[in-house]
């Protein structure tokens, strides 16, 4: 078939986009970029605050087994560690409900509450607490 120079019906002279749709889809480009720099944003944030979080529970579980190897005499301490505010606490725990014992048996320690507790940041808390017997001092 010869070149005729004219544009058989149905078919338009350009096979390229308009500068309409070319904005269109810069436009949708931006929106979806900036969703997904903001879920990364968020992401890494999450991850900062759930590595603080671990650091602060193994903190207080070190000092929680630093205190109950110190010997859980009554008192506390205190201190800090980089940016977290360490508090350990050893206190006696009133008996609770009297227990029968068989006769010639008699009760031969006492039971302490160990509690730590860690801040960091603003308001940020971690509290571990624990009960241990200890024998009773004659």
């Amino acid at each position: 078939m010869p070149m005729t120079g004219r544009v058989p019906s149905g078919c338009s002279r350009s096979a390229g986009f308009t500068l309409l749709e070319v904005l269109v889809a810069m436009a949708i480009l931006a929106v979806a970029v900036t969703a997904v720099m903001q879920l990364f944003g968020q992401g890494l944030r999450l991850a900062r605050a759930s590595g603080e979080h671990l650091t602060a529970t193994l903190l207080a579980s070190q000092k929680l087994t630093e205190v109950a190897q110190a010997g859980l005499e009554p008192g506390e301490s205190r201190g800090v560690e980089g940016t977290y505010r360490w508090q350990a606490a050893v206190r006696p725990v009133p008996e609770l409900q009297p227990v029968e014992l068989p006769e010639g048996l008699r009760p031969t320690g006492q039971l302490v509450q160990v509690a730590v507790r860690v801040e960091w940041g603003r308001g940020k808390v971690v509290e571990l607490t624990t009960l241990r017997a200890v024998e009773a001092t004659p």
